[in-house]
């Protein structure tokens, strides 16, 4: 079990721009004040964090 329980991201991303879901992306829960169970992707390129950016809203949606 996932602890702390994932958000839905329906409810979470609401009122979030994509410089916001990037910023997680690439710096973690911790970067934006909330879990630091959300890994940092750093390492990933822009055009692959766009891309993410992209996947992530469609599943709020």
């Amino acid at each position: 079990m996932i602890s702390p329980k994932p958000s839905d991201f329906a409810i979470a991303l609401r009122d979030k721009g994509d410089d916001w879901i990037a910023k997680v992306i690439r710096e973690g829960g911790r970067g934006v004040g909330k879990s630091p169970a959300m890994p940092s992707y750093h390492m990933l390129s822009h055009r692959q964090v766009k891309a993410l950016v992209a996947y992530v809203k469609k599943l709020g949606s």
